[in-house]
């Protein structure tokens, strides 16, 4: 069993901090959403 850190606890959570690659995620997923870029790679047939 592995110990739980203060940002895994339910009551510390909202104090979390944002880790690079879901902060990198968020601002690609608010300029172009992943459903829309799958879309367009599986229409120009780069999708194998």
């Amino acid at each position: 069993m592995q110990q739980r850190t203060l940002a895994q606890a339910a009551e510390f959570r909202r104090y979390g901090k944002k880790m690079r690659q879901k902060h990198f995620l968020d601002e690609m997923e608010a300029e172009m959403p992943w459903s829309e870029l799958l879309a367009l790679v599986c229409v120009v047939g780069l999708w194998r």
